[in-house]
């Protein structure tokens, strides 16, 4: 996979990071009602994907993109629940830590 940072082409490397979220932090997960996106939240922590995008936001940056950002500015506030709609979006998860 090509490496910009070398500039060359290099083994692919998968790196992960185990984090634990602090004391109330908002955890959801949403799904376009027609099926054809997802958007993962954890806290300032944001993900999506869907059949001709993905994205990925940091503390309100945005870290990645192709396609078009859909979903990627969603706001939730204290009061929904699973089954609940934001626009076009169903939650379909909820939770606080």
């Amino acid at each position: 996979m090509y490496n910009p940072a070398t500039d060359r082409v290099e083994p692919y490397e998968e790196v992960w990071l185990d984090t634990v979220p602090p004391p109330a932090t908002l955890i959801a997960f949403l799904e376009k009602e027609d099926g054809s996106s997802f958007v993962a939240i954890v806290g300032e922590l944001r993900l999506g994907v869907g059949r001709r995008h993905a994205w990925r936001v940091e503390g309100g940056r945005t870290i990645y993109e192709i396609g078009w950002g859909e979903g990627m500015h969603i706001d939730l506030d204290n009061d929904v629940k699973e089954g609940s709609t934001v626009g076009p979006w169903i939650i379909r998860e909820f939770w606080k830590t």
